[in-house]
C-alpha cells in the first residue's frame, strides 16, 4: 500500500478500501492481476416501530409493458456512429477534460 501526496492522482485505491473495513487483503489471482478482498464490520439491526406508527400498505403489482423495439434512427437527428481512431478519443478526452476546472 502507498501513501499518496496530495498531488499524487494515483496510491488512494486500498487506503480507500482500508478506512471502513476491519481487516482486507489481496493475491495474485491465477489468470493475472490483484483481488482485494474486505470484510466490513457491522450486524443487522432490526427496525423497532413506534406504537403509534400504522404499518406500511402492501402494493399491488402492476403488469409491465412490453418492450418495443426502438427506431434505428430519431428522426431529424443524425446517425451515431461509434469510433475507435485514437485521435478522436484522444480529442474527445482532451475536451472533457476541459470541462472540469479542476483538471
Amino acid at each position: 500500500m502507498q501513501r499518496a501526496d496530495g498531488d499524487s492522482e494515483t496510491g488512494r485505491g486500498l487506503g480507500i478500501v482500508e478506512a471502513p473495513t476491519d481487516r482486507w487483503g489481496s493475491y495474485r489471482a491465477t489468470s493475472g492481476g490483484i483481488i482485494v478482498w474486505a470484510r466490513f464490520p457491522g450486524a443487522v439491526v432490526p427496525t423497532q416501530r413506534h406504537h403509534d406508527e400504522p404499518p406500511l400498505s402492501e402494493r399491488t403489482p402492476r403488469p409491465v409493458p412490453e418492450p418495443t423495439a426502438a427506431p434505428a434512427c430519431a428522426p431529424g437527428l443524425p446517425d451515431i456512429t461509434f469510433s475507435t481512431d485514437p485521435a478522436v478519443v484522444a480529442r474527445v478526452a482532451v475536451r472533457l477534460r476541459g470541462l472540469d476546472p479542476w483538471y
